[in-house]
């Protein structure tokens, strides 16, 4: 491993072959416009050494488990990949976490997952994504699993999913990486907030992956427009959850964490200075859907951004991910 640095990449996907290959026995091939590998754990620790990471929290990209119809076979996939991801970190322990994978959009069988996950399983918190065909979290449907989320104080990492493809897209934006994962993850972090979830769950801690896509640029703008919709706000269930909301949307936003995968140019890096403290951004990678090539720019922008401090450099690599992981503290 590259002494000169010690990553702790937050934002690390895996691509069991189990996954992949049910995947691919529907013709899914690709995860936002990127192709599903195949993959081995090995072929993570070499990616590691080779730029200076040393642990990555395991998660699953979209589609999740979405495509599958069949409710039993989705729970059944959840199963194995988590029980994939819990001998991976027995084999390599000071190498990688990981996070939960629930059969989602199923509420019942994600709560006997979550629990089997973490109790019997031990991995370190849970991936979501942004939504689950329409229903973006902080939706009603999603009020027991928050509940327990909170309960527990979990470490919930949201990553997004494409828009179903009946959504109309640009035409030259080719891959719904560059602009529609952005554009989900701040919709589902808007509706945490403004379902009341975050003010009702105040112990769960958010990772948003991608800078939290478009939220710090819209950050006045959705405090505006629910300042100012609290007084035409026509929808019953819309305005009884706004009300619950005992501070303005912005300090919600800040208790957020932001992990910086493809996301590290200097109008990020303001924008995020500017909507939460520097201990709550966090490195993340997109291993493995990023290009290698990309992910050795983002630690070097990282290292070298000017309007960073060489502590907070530090705590971006390494030190605010070791607040939500101690486990690996040296």
């Amino acid at each position: 491993m590259n002494k000169t640095s010690r990553f702790i990449d937050v934002h690390h996907h895996i691509i069991p072959e189990q996954y992949r290959s049910a995947l691919e026995d529907l013709g899914v091939a690709k995860s936002g416009g990127m192709p599903i590998k195949k993959w081995t754990p090995e072929s993570s620790l070499e990616m590691m050494d080779r730029l200076g990471i040393e642990v990555g929290i395991g998660s699953i990209s979209e589609p999740g488990v979405t495509p599958f119809l069949n409710k039993q076979v989705a729970k059944e996939l959840a199963r194995g990949v988590n029980e994939f991801q819990a001998d991976m970190i027995a084999k390599y322990p000071k190498r990688f976490g990981g996070f939960a994978f629930l059969p989602l959009p199923d509420i019942d069988n994600a709560l006997e997952e979550l629990t089997y996950a973490i109790d019997t399983l031990h991995l370190d918190g849970v991936g979501l994504l942004s939504n689950y065909n329409e229903h973006f979290l902080g939706d009603p449907i999603f009020d027991d699993l928050m509940t327990e989320l909170n309960k527990r104080k979990a470490v919930v990492f949201i990553h997004p999913s494409a828009p179903p493809e009946t959504s109309p897209r640009p035409r030259f934006i080719t891959a719904d990486f560059m602009a529609e994962f952005t554009f989900n993850t701040t919709r589902a972090a808007a509706n945490l907030i403004l379902s009341g979830t975050i003010e009702r769950c105040p112990d769960i801690k958010f990772i948003l992956a991608h800078a939290g896509g478009t939220l710090p640029y819209l950050k006045w703008r959705i405090g505006q427009s629910y300042r100012s919709g609290k007084v035409w706000m026509k929808d019953e269930l819309v305005a009884e959850r706004w009300n619950t909301l005992t501070k303005d949307p912005e300090e919600y936003m800040k208790s957020f964490y932001y992990e910086t995968a493809i996301s590290t140019q200097p109008a990020t890096f303001e924008s995020l200075k500017d909507t939460t403290t520097s201990s709550h951004i966090l490195f993340g990678s997109d291993a493995h859907y990023a290009l290698e090539v990309w992910t050795k720019s983002m630690i070097e922008r990282i290292s070298s951004y000017k309007g960073f401090d060489e502590s907070t450099i530090l705590d971006i690599e390494r030190n605010n991910a070791l607040n939500l992981f101690p486990q690996f503290k040296a």
